[in-house]
C-alpha cells in the first residue's frame, strides 16, 4: 500500500514519489520515504494490525512482515510498548537491506554479458520445448496429419 496514503495502493505511476519504493532506488532514499509514512496520532502509540482503524501502521506491518518472514502478531509482540519511529526504523532498515541485495544482484547479472546470454540462450530452448508441446498437442486435436519439425 501507499507510504503517505496506507488506503490506496503503492504503484510506480503514482504522481508522488513518496508514495512508491523503486527497486532500484537509492537505500538512503528508501529510508527516507519509510520515515516518512504516514500511521496515526494514537497517544500512546499502539502498534497493532487493525487495517480499518490503523491502515498506516498496518501497512508498515504487511511491509516489515514482507520482507523479513516474521508474522504480524510476532511483529505486534516486539513493537509492543514502543514509538511508531521505532517500526518505521525497523522497516527502513529491513526494507533498505533488500533492495541493497537486489541492487547488487541487478549489477551482478547487468555486468556479465557472457552470464546473460547463457540465461537467455537456456530461457529460450525451454520456451521452445514448451512450444513445441503444445503445439504437437493443438496440432493433434484440431486432427491435423503433422506438424513439419
Amino acid at each position: 500500500m501507499s507510504l503517505l496514503e496506507p488506503t490506496r495502493k503503492m504503484s510506480k505511476s503514482d504522481d508522488n514519489r513518496n508514495n512508491v519504493i523503486g527497486l532500484l532506488e537509492d537505500p538512503k532514499s528508501v529510508v527516507k520515504k519509510i520515515k516518512r509514512a504516514v500511521t496515526d496520532s494514537d497517544e500512546p502509540p499502539v502498534v497493532r494490525y487493525d487495517v480499518k482503524n490503523k491502515a498506516g501502521v498496518s501497512n508498515l506491518l504487511d511491509i516489515l512482515s514482507g520482507v523479513t518472514g516474521q508474522s504480524i502478531p510476532e511483529l505486534e509482540q516486539e513493537f509492543s510498548g514502543k514509538m511508531y519511529g521505532h517500526l518505521k526504523g525497523a522497516v527502513a532498515e529491513a526494507v533498505a537491506g533488500m533492495v541493497g541485495e537486489l541492487q547488487q544482484r541487478f549489477e551482478h547479472y547487468r555486468n556479465d554479458e557472457a552470464l546473460l546470454n547463457k540465461i537467455m540462450k537456456e530461457g529460450a530452448e525451454k520456451a521452445s520445448s514448451r512450444a513445441r508441446e503444445t503445439l504437437d498437442k493443438v496440432y493433434q486435436a484440431v486432427g491435423f496429419v503433422g506438424r513439419p519439425q
